[in-house]
């Protein structure tokens, strides 16, 4: 009898200690507090939210180009980004690179030179049609007064006989010089067409471009269509 009532009495004094211990597990392991610090906030010390050291992080909506023409065929993480460096006036001669199969493909177009200055004012037009271009002003893109001035013969499948000076007007707040893709920019949502039908189809590196500022950056507008 003596050593029943012992029992009994060790098991009711450690029932409580067990009870409690029980309680604080389950509590510890709801997920409502997963992630939650001390003081019941939020646990920002994680990696989560954080942007990459490259700027590709999920805060930034679009990545950054480098400072400088990568080297054919470097590794790159921001699939189908396009980039261009230089300020040759004719656009289509500035170095270009994309991001393609997490590789960068390098363009360096061989331009005639030297590089061709834009006319000192805007190219008057005949009494009918658009105004002539010389062949030494193949490609340049001149803006006078909000309005872009492309030297091509060829508007989309629209080919003429000779080089003209094809026109478009420019939305407002879009820079007097063509940006580079990658470039930062301030307005946000401005959509700018410096004559992107704007072709010579045998030559590769006459051409218009067509970019919007996004994120921050100037950016590769959707492929314009062309008539």
């Amino acid at each position: 009898m003596r050593l029943a009532a012992r029992a009994f009495l060790l098991f009711a004094l450690l029932s409580p200690l067990c009870a409690c211990s029980s309680a604080t597990e389950t509590t510890a392991s709801e997920p409502g507090d997963r992630g939650l610090g001390d003081s019941g906030a939020p646990n920002d010390s994680g990696p989560a939210d954080s942007a990459t050291p490259d700027g590709t992080g999920p805060s930034v909506a679009h990545p950054s180009c480098p400072a400088a023409a990568p080297p054919q065929g470097a590794p790159c993480s921001a699939s189908d980004l396009r980039c261009t460096w230089g300020d040759d006036a004719r656009f289509g001669c500035r170095t270009e690179a994309q991001c393609t199969s997490a590789a960068w493909q390098v363009t360096q177009p061989a331009c005639p030179s030297p590089e061709p200055a834009c006319p000192a004012t805007p190219p008057s037009p005949p009494d009918a049609g658009e105004p002539s271009c010389t062949g030494a002003q193949l490609g340049l893109t001149c803006v006078y007064d909000a309005t872009a001035y492309t030297c091509a013969p060829c508007s989309g499948s629209l080919c003429h006989a000779q080089n003209l000076w094809q026109t478009k007007t420019l939305a407002p707040g879009c820079p007097a010089t063509l940006p580079n893709l990658g470039e930062p920019c301030t307005a946000a949502g401005t959509a700018c067409n410096y004559n992107a039908c704007a072709d010579d189809q045998p030559v590769s590196w006459v051409l218009g471009a067509a970019m919007s500022c996004e994120a921050g950056l100037w950016t590769a507008a959707a492929r314009t269509v062309c008539m």
